[in-house]
């Protein structure tokens, strides 16, 4: 007995130990695992933190150096053009100044001329002899003759030079006018500096700033300051490339290298504030007409704030999971504790009585064996039970109780020869929304009921019914008879009197049952209708199935085929542009666009848009002629074609030669679409019209104020009935006005004949297009004509 109480006591003190010891490391070892998930975590989720921080600054400052340069290119473009028109023009008129001023006010004349516009080089000759000279000239110019434009060097200086002869009084006179191409390039440079000093960048840290290099092997003034937005003042001052950041990169050497191997790259410049060390990342592009190294610097130590910030979330969680797992430790060790004395006690009272409750357990065993024995025998029933609820659960409808949607497939699939009638509850939808649901749940229970007095029926999803037939002359008989008696007996639920109509398809599958349903419903011919293959739903389905195959054919075998009709001016008839048309070719056969519709409903539109965007700028890029392209809102609020439409304008350099036009819609004044087309006119150079322009949906207001739109395209119904119609000659006169006092151009199309190309012309509409001109034509003619 002593030895049994000494290992009685020893086993209930190891008891306590070993359980409040488990707790105890586990308390500690979870806690550990908890504290280096976290810490790893928090690792990997500041090196990717950092790293998506520093990529989307590098895109965003090449982004915006890229589109600086896009903008030189296009201002130098424009200007140069403006002024040698301008040239053109003033030979012009000085030829007029001659035949009309005397000859003793010449003198007088071209110094005033002269004194305002003074970047213009100019000769006067009166037969050989020069009477009048100004600005720096060859001195084989004294004697040329005039034979058009020509572009000169003079000293690696481009010029551009007109001259004209003028006969008065059988005195032979030339005027030789020339523009020096540095004098167009100031202009330029000056526009481009005011731009960046207004420009507002993408993030708060980071500017735009533009040097000249003087000397590309480097040294002492190798460069001078053109724009630095961040300090006006230095604009002007030189560079000394053995300037060192505050780590000792002499980092202008490396940038200097950057644009002279590669003409473009990044580099890092360190700074210190307040005693620490920061890193900017820079990206520099060298601009080679100007020699100008353009930068976009961005300050990033923003990351590093992020990264305190996630730090320092990590340490609060820690330390809150640290008090949490104390007090739960705390409060699991008193439990135990105090479950473990219970367990002694009962430990004690178990080896006290253990040889009476083995005696009890083995005659236990003795009856549980018996019952055993018993539920044997009845656990085959039981499976067998449970297997049929099972199975009835499976193909019963829950709240009718009747056979469901898996059990009618079933049934049809099992006797195939059936002929399938669908039914369906008229504006259940009103019934739910006016008497609740609850009620609604019950008319589906008392119309089960009621069609079930006729006709077994299964309940289908929502508010729908089918049975089944031998064949639809039976079915439609018993639909008849059930619809005609429903509509004479509304039904009574919870005092509420509902009056219950019911609509029918019938066909000889579940297909052709719910398209006569659905035609039965959306055309209200009748309650009742037999599937049949003339039906209207039948037919558009048919030309649906029929078109998308036609269109998948044809993107798949390059069918697609961009047509192009002449857009000419209206005064000289001169082509100025082509649209371009979607055309589609189908067994030797051309298609205009009517099957767009098709198209959409089948997610194909966006597809046909994106070939026709990339044959049309593959000509047009080999072409000098500038064109339009139609998209509508649907395309450019699609995030993927927004960027393949940008790919495709960078790929094939076309942004100064296109032109989108935009269907009106009350969806362009969305915020998100007005900063693309804005992206697109003031960044890319692509410029923007409303097509179909007074076709009743135009936001004046909207379109002047915020649309970047430089064109208007009149609705072609406004152009085809103009002569006929008084009202439309007083609309097309009111649009063209209002155009002209906003510096808009207007462009016609369904010009169908010379009398409404005359008075469109009288009217002062700047372009003309149609048929009169030319119907449209496959832009590989265009090519080939080119």
């Amino acid at each position: 007995m002593a030895k049994t109480e000494k290992l009685k006591n020893r086993i209930l003190k190891l008891n306590y130990l070993s359980i409040i010891g488990v707790v105890v490391v586990f308390s500690i070892l979870s806690f550990a695992s908890v504290y280096y998930v976290l810490n790893m975590s928090l690792q990997r989720d500041i090196e990717f933190t950092k790293q998506e921080y520093i990529n989307a600054k590098k895109a965003t400052i090449k982004n915006q150096v890229d589109n600086l340069i896009n903008y030189i290119n296009y201002i130098s473009k424009t200007e140069t053009q403006k002024k040698l028109e301008r040239l053109k023009q003033d030979v012009e008129f000085l030829s007029d100044v001659l035949k009309n001023i005397p000859l003793e006010k010449l003198p007088m004349f071209f110094n005033r001329y002269i004194f305002e516009h003074s970047f213009y080089k100019v000769i006067v000759r009166e037969n050989n002899k020069v009477i009048f000279h100004h600005g720096n000239l060859p001195e084989e110019l004294f004697d040329y003759k005039p034979i058009g434009k020509i572009d000169i060097f003079i000293k690696n200086k481009k010029y551009y030079i007109f001259a004209k002869e003028v006969k008065i009084n059988n005195r032979h006179y030339t005027i030789i006018l020339g523009l020096a191409q540095q004098d167009i390039d100031k202009m330029v440079q000056k526009k481009v500096i005011n731009l960046v000093h207004t420009m507002q960048f993408v993030f708060n840290n980071g500017y735009i700033s533009i040097i000249k290099i003087e000397n590309f092997n480097g040294g002492r003034k190798f460069a001078k300051f053109v724009a630095y937005p961040k300090n006006p003042d230095w604009e002007g001052l030189y560079l000394n490339d053995d300037k060192k950041d505050a780590k000792g990169i002499e980092y202008r050497k490396e940038y200097l290298k950057l644009i002279t191997k590669k003409g473009e790259g990044y580099f890092v410049y360190w700074f210190k504030r307040n005693g620490k060390l920061y890193k900017k990342i820079s990206y520099v592009k060298l601009y080679k007409p100007y020699n100008w190294a353009i930068f976009g610097g961005i300050y990033i130590d923003e990351v590093n704030n992020l990264i305190n910030l996630k730090k320092q979330r990590i340490k609060n969680e820690l330390r809150e999971i640290l008090k949490i797992y104390l007090i739960i430790s705390t409060l699991f060790v008193v439990v135990v504790f105090l479950i473990t004395k219970y367990e002694n006690k009962l430990l004690k009272r178990v080896i006290e009585d253990y040889e009476k409750e083995i005696s009890r357990k083995n005659k236990e065993l003795e009856e549980v064996n018996k019952k055993l024995d018993l539920l044997n025998k009845n656990l085959k029933q039981e499976v067998e039970r449970k297997t049929q609820e099972l199975l009835k659960s499976y193909v019963t409808d829950k709240l009718t109780n009747l056979p469901n949607r898996e059990r009618f497939l079933y049934d049809i699939k099992r006797n195939p020869n059936k002929c399938i009638g669908l039914l369906n509850i008229d504006s259940f939808k009103e019934i739910n929304d006016f008497y609740g649901m609850e009620i609604g749940d019950k008319v589906l229970m008392k119309v089960g009921e009621f069609i079930s007095k006729y006709t077994p029926v299964y309940k289908l999803s929502a508010d729908e019914y089918g049975i089944l037939g031998d064949d639809c002359n039976v079915v439609h008989d018993i639909v008849e008879k059930v619809i005609r008696n429903i509509e004479k007996n509304n039904i009574k639920i919870d005092g509420h009197e509902i009056e219950i109509s019911l609509s029918a398809g019938i066909g000889e599958s579940i297909e052709k049952a719910d398209m006569a349903l659905k035609y039965a419903k959306n055309k209200k011919m009748g309650k009742i209708v037999i599937f049949d293959e003339n039906l209207e739903i039948v037919k558009n389905y048919k030309e649906y199935m029929e078109w998308k195959n036609i269109i998948k054919q044809a993107l798949r075998d390059d069918k697609i085929i961009p047509y192009v009709q002449p857009i000419v001016d209206a005064k000289t008839k001169e082509t100025k542009k082509y649209e371009v048309l979607l055309r589609l070719e189908h067994n030797g056969k051309i298609y205009p666009p009517f099957f767009l519709e098709h198209a959409k409903r089948a997610g194909l539109y966006v597809d046909l848009q994106k070939v026709m965007i990339k044959k049309s700028f593959e000509v047009f890029s080999k072409i000098d002629s500038n064109f339009s392209i139609n998209l509508s809102v649907m395309e450019l609020s699609n995030v993927s074609f927004k960027k393949y439409l940008l790919d495709m304008i960078d790929e094939y350099k076309v942004s100064e030669k296109l032109t989108i036009e935009l269907l009106e819609d009350e969806k362009l004044m969305d915020e998100e679409l007005l900063g693309f087309l804005i992206f697109l006119r003031e960044m890319v150079g692509v410029e923007i019209a409303i097509d179909d322009f007074g076709s009743g949906n135009s936001n004046i207001s909207y379109l002047i104020r915020k649309m970047p739109v430089t064109i208007l395209k009149l609705d072609g119904s406004l152009i085809k009935d103009m002569m006929k119609n008084e009202n439309n000659k007083k609309l097309i006169q009111v649009i063209v006005s209002m155009a002209k006092i906003f510096e808009l151009k207007t462009i016609a199309e369904f010009v169908e004949n010379a009398e409404i190309a005359e008075c469109l012309e009288k009217y002062g509409v700047d372009c003309l297009q149609g048929y009169y001109f030319s119907k449209p034509f496959d832009i590989n003619n265009l090519k080939e004509k080119e």
